[in-house]
């Protein structure tokens, strides 16, 4: 009885380490882009679309280079945090959106210069 105590307290522990592995903050890197603007805070409910190679064809203006990482991290999870930075930027989309092998995805926050584009 007690071996088997033993073994379930040690699997309880090992698995508890496991899980805090995989609550580690993603770090988030943000580089203005150039002239230093602010807009105000994108509301959540408003989509802010991805673009990996292709860019709108509205004039818009690059407001950072946002880069999320986390190791052990889905995707999605980061994916969540790129969009949550990019709206308290004040950004309409995310252009170059990429992802890495090493647990990271990067994407430049724009604004669109005219509000008929986020129609």
């Amino acid at each position: 009885m007690m071996q088997n105590s033993r073994c379930l307290i040690i699997g309880m522990l090992i698995s508890g380490g496991v899980s805090a592995c995989s609550l580690v903050a993603p770090v988030v890197t943000i580089t203005p882009l150039g002239a230093e603007r602010t807009y105000p805070a994108t509301p959540d409910s408003v989509s802010i679309p991805l673009y990996t190679v292709s860019t709108p064809e509205c004039p818009y203006a690059e407001i950072a280079v946002i880069t999320t990482t986390a190791p052990g991290a889905r995707d999605a999870k980061l994916v969540a945090v790129l969009r949550q930075k990019a709206r308290a930027l004040g950004a309409d989309a995310i252009i170059g959106y990429t992802q890495k092998i090493e647990d990271t995805v990067n994407g430049t926050a724009i604004h669109f210069r005219s509000a008929e584009c986020t129609k």
